[in-house]
């Protein structure tokens, strides 16, 4: 269903893009595509923010600015189940969880039947505006579904002509900075203040000393530093008398306890809900983690952070923070300036020879100064 899902949608972006724009006008109103965008009275708005956990963590950071813009109107969320705890300090009428508008990704499942049906259950809150931070032909999708009286997206996505303001950012410029491109028509230009945690969401049992934080997993397996490294980097640093905790989300059990086992006196800790793996990342003397979820919430915690790049642009997706060391490893199709992912695909299965140029003397030596 994925793949169909696609394929039509290529077809409706590529193919027949007049009909396409046709039969949205037809079902959201003659001016929904081409604007203006914002009709007074503004009464309630939609802010989309579906994509994974640090693009997540950057999208809910323009949310003051976009009530600051529209201060009559009621400003909802909608997010994924991953995504939830960022927005939890929201009052409950205005978060929605959603399951089926995903980042895009090649290993993401979508159905369209269920996309359209929770677009149907938001319909009917009747959005004067939808603002899409996710930016892709699933979300450009659902927006239009929606049917609010005016939507603003992205440009550069498929089917983002299905917008009726659309805004296209630089290529080269830093993932967080996106959604406060999307918003500045409403809001003017803004210099982005540092992507900050949400209000209490650091809360969670951690250890009672000084403890190291090592997040070996990630989205796919080639972005992570091989486990027997990350065990012997937990080794140097027990040895060297700081407590090593090891965590992962629920699917990186096996992961986490293997390293753990590996490495001796290191703890494995599962962080199951994001407000413990936030507390966990944010009271670690270092945080080592790979371009991972975690990686962005320790960043944006002020801690210590050595983040481990292999197949993906650290100068577009790098965690942002006061105390960041940035590591990169990969092949010779390593992604440079706007490319995102090595080989130009999202999970591509580079072979473990990537990581050979990230050592453990490397990542050591990084912790070292980050202790410091």
């Amino acid at each position: 269903m994925a793949t169909l899902g696609r394929v039509l949608l290529d077809l409706v972006d590529r193919l027949t893009a007049a009909p396409g724009r046709a039969a949205l006008r037809a079902w959201a109103g003659p001016r929904y595509v081409d604007g203006p965008l914002v009709r007074t009275p503004v009464r309630r708005v939609l802010a989309l923010a579906c994509a994974w956990l640090g693009d997540t963590l950057w999208d809910v950071q323009v949310l003051p600015a976009l009530e600051g813009a529209l201060p009559e109107a009621e400003v909802h969320v909608a997010t994924r189940p991953r995504g939830a705890a960022l927005v939890a300090h929201l009052p409950a009428r205005r978060r929605h969880v959603l399951d089926q508008v995903p980042s895009d990704r090649l290993r993401e499942q979508v159905d369209l039947a269920a996309l359209a049906h929770e677009a149907g259950l938001l319909r009917g809150l009747g959005f004067d505006l939808v603002v899409d931070l996710t930016g892709n032909r699933y979300s450009a999708l659902f927006t239009a579904l929606a049917r609010p009286r005016a939507a603003l997206g992205f440009d550069a996505a498929p089917l983002g002509w299905a917008y009726t303001t659309r805004v296209r950012p630089p290529a080269g410029e830093h993932r967080a900075r996106r959604p406060w491109r999307v918003v500045a028509p409403l809001t003017g230009d803004l210099v982005p203040p540092p992507p900050a945690l949400p209000p209490g969401l650091a809360a969670g049992p951690t250890p009672a000393g000084p403890y190291a934080l090592l997040a070996p997993g990630a989205g796919w397996p080639a972005k992570r530093w091989p486990a027997a490294r990350f065990a012997a980097l937990a080794g140097r640093l027990a040895r060297e008398g700081l407590a090593v905790v090891v965590t992962g989300a629920a699917a990186e059990r096996d992961l986490v306890a293997e390293v753990a086992a590996a490495a001796p006196g290191a703890v494995a800790q599962a962080a199951d809900d994001l407000p413990h793996a936030a507390a966990l990342s944010a009271r670690a003397r270092v945080v080592v983690a790979n371009d991972s979820g975690l990686a962005h919430l320790a960043a944006a915690a002020g801690a210590p952070v050595v983040a481990l790049f292999g197949p993906t642009n650290p100068d577009l997706t790098g965690p942002l923070g006061p105390r960041v060391t940035v590591l990169r490893a990969g092949c010779d199709a390593r992604p440079t300036g706007g490319r995102l992912h090595c080989h130009d695909r999202p999970g591509h299965p580079c072979p473990v020879a990537c990581w050979d140029p990230l050592t453990v003397d490397a990542v050591h030596e990084a912790c070292r100064r980050a202790l410091a």
